[in-house]
């Protein structure tokens, strides 16, 4: 699954959402699935609210080289005060970016 969130002009939050076919390997698999729409103000305050709580998750170093063979990886990139910043783990039941990784998937409807 693929999740972008942008802020539109007016503030409000829009998220462009993929998701594939998860018959990976060497093949990329296909698009099952994609949302595009603008966050209700309940979501947006819930993404906003999450976001933050990955402050420390974001401010640590990347991990390095990992290589996923068999569950999520979740990357999460943003800029912050005009820097980049970039957030990396694998997902792991109860950590911050599950959290962050079920809320994406909930606002999509497509569950955890």
């Amino acid at each position: 699954m693929i999740f972008r969130i942008s802020e539109e002009a007016d503030g409000r939050l829009r998220m462009m959402a993929k998701r594939l076919s998860g018959k990976g390997g060497y093949d990329l698999g296909e698009l099952k699935a994609q949302r595009d729409r603008v966050l209700t103000s309940d979501e947006q305050g819930r993404f906003r609210k999450a976001l933050t709580s990955l402050d420390d998750v974001l401010v640590g170093p990347a991990d390095d080289c990992v290589v996923v063979m068999d569950g999520d990886q979740l990357i999460l990139e943003r800029t912050s005060a005009g820097q980049y910043v970039v957030g990396q783990r694998v997902w792991e039941e109860g950590q911050p970016m599950a959290g962050m990784s079920a809320l994406l998937s909930g606002f999509a409807g497509w569950g955890r």
